[in-house]
């Protein structure tokens, strides 16, 4: 039986600490993102990175946190107020999602597929409130 939260959790903390020619992973993924849709772009023009990396790093603990049972904690709800006010489509966290997954990748030197499957299935619960509360 594969432990999807350790995966996840060995995973996430193996991106963190990786470079790739000389690029940090959250620098890789706002790349991806960014250039994965033109509608992104343009929802991130006026976006100060450095807070924004902050920002991301915070909110993917909260987001693979997220406990569907017994509902979102209060930055989750704050995490997804922000997005409604922004008026990110739901059809935009797919991309999120696929950039995070492709970045991890490209920076996890154990990824696999089991390793893709746990970033999915830990992200998704936390992904689906944001979208269903948006």
């Amino acid at each position: 039986m594969i432990d999807y939260e350790e995966k996840f959790n060995l995973s996430y903390w193996e991106t963190l600490r990786t470079t790739v020619d000389g690029v940090p992973f959250i620098d890789a993924f706002y790349d991806r993102f960014l250039a994965s849709s033109d509608e992104i772009a343009v929802l991130f023009v006026n976006t100060d990175f450095n807070t924004q990396k902050n920002m991301l790093l915070m909110s993917l603990v909260h987001v693979a946190s997220f406990d569907p049972i017994h509902g979102p904690d209060a930055i989750m709800k704050r995490l997804a107020i922000r997005h409604r006010d922004l008026h990110v489509p739901p059809h935009l966290y797919r991309l999120w999602l696929e950039s995070l997954l492709d970045t991890v990748k490209a920076y996890d030197p154990e990824y696999d597929q089991d390793v893709r499957e746990a970033w999915r299935r830990i992200l998704t619960p936390g992904i689906e409130f944001m979208v269903l509360d948006s």
